[in-house]
């Protein structure tokens, strides 16, 4: 009885500890390894019902239940691959984004520093018919790192020009963006994925676009609310943007939902610099708390015999995670404790010459 008690108190304890602290987004929070993939589920084209939740500190926004209607799969790809590497020679990143019906490839070319993030531009083919490219007349980063509850809000006015062939037509777009950036909460986010620690950032975007055609110029414009749910290690997980020309910030229509449901990281980070990996180093599981999908990510200086092992607070193995043989670098592992009661647990990193442990706390 007194274990139990011990059990309930320190979950309690910890559960309490990290209500109390903010995320903070960095640049290593940005996918950005080669071949790390993830899949978004969207509702798009179609008027949905959402529910924002409320802005503040230690919120909780449930965004499951959606019927969606469009798959994409998001994959960091080498950049020197991409068939466009040309056009944007500021870009250090790029997002190869292949929809459900596979008749559209889009790359985005992201230019990611330890100060900031920027868009670069963006190329689209679809379907073999039709080739969208936009380049940037002006880089203006969209974040500035860190980025925590609390901060100031911030703006962002890149400008684009863009050419679509369409049919043998060539369409010529210039194209403005005025956004404003504001991280008004900061809790934990719930969706397919899981139960993940997040900011909510609002942003308000106005877009002003020309676009030429048979020598006639014919203008657009767009003005809409979007609210942005971005955790660390993962980016963005989530996205709904308002209707057009609705500026209501308490909006309850949205013309598109965007909700991460797989994240498969890998190992090796696509960065100008070489990745070395100098010490033995288990670090801590993210999200944390979590329920039911963490990650535990660890670091091997020379090529090892790795084991990861997963106890309860007993002392009992609950499951083994990994026990193969590793190369050099910068690993991670998932952990699926959807079968597993909540509770404190411990995952062991061994090798043949050492041993890591960390504490990791599931909560349903």
């Amino acid at each position: 009885m007194k274990a139990i008690i011990t059990i309930v108190i320190t979950i309690l304890c910890i559960s309490s500890l990290f209500a109390q602290q903010p995320v903070t987004i960095t640049p290593e929070d940005v996918p950005s390894m080669v071949g790390t993939d993830y899949e978004l589920k969207l509702v798009k084209g179609v008027t949905t019902t959402v529910n924002l939740g409320e802005a503040g500190a230690n919120k909780t926004w449930d965004l499951t239940g959606f019927e969606f209607n469009v798959t994409e799969n998001w994959e960091v790809v080498d950049i020197n691959d991409t068939p466009f590497v040309g056009s944007f020679p500021d870009a250090n990143l790029v997002y190869k984004v292949t929809n459900s019906k596979g008749d559209t490839i889009t790359y985005n070319y992201v230019r990611l520093l330890e100060t900031g993030v920027s868009e670069v531009g963006q190329a689209k083919t679809l379907g073999g018919d039709t080739t969208f490219l936009a380049t940037p007349n002006t880089i203006d980063p969209k974040t500035n790192f860190p980025v925590t509850y609390g901060d100031e809000p911030w703006t962002s006015v890149p400008e684009y020009e863009s050419s679509v062939t369409y049919l043998g037509t060539d369409v010529d777009v210039l194209a403005r963006d005025s956004s404003y950036f504001e991280v008004d909460g900061w809790g934990m986010v719930k969706t397919e994925l899981g139960d993940i620690e997040c900011l909510r950032v609002k942003q308000f975007n106005v877009r002003d676009v020309f676009i030429k055609q048979f020598n006639l110029w014919l203008r657009g414009f767009e003005i809409y609310v979007l609210y942005n749910w971005v955790a660390p290690e993962y980016g963005f997980v989530a996205t709904i943007r308002g209707l057009n020309q609705q500026t209501d910030e308490n909006f309850t229509e949205a013309s598109q939902v965007s909700i991460m449901t797989l994240y498969t990281p890998v190992g090796v980070e696509n960065t100008e610099q070489e990745n070395i990996v100098r010490n033995f180093e288990l670090h801590q599981n993210f999200p944390n708390p979590f329920n039911p999908l963490t990650h535990i990510k660890f670091e091997l200086p020379e090529a090892a015999d790795v084991k990861i092992t997963v106890y309860n607070a007993l002392g009992e193995q609950v499951t083994v995670l990994l026990n193969d043989r590793l190369s050099a670098g910068m690993h991670t592992v998932q952990w699926n404790a959807l079968n597993e009661p909540s509770g404190v647990y411990f995952y062991e990193l061994k090798t043949n010459q050492s041993t890591l442990r960390k504490k990791a706390l599931l909560l349903k």
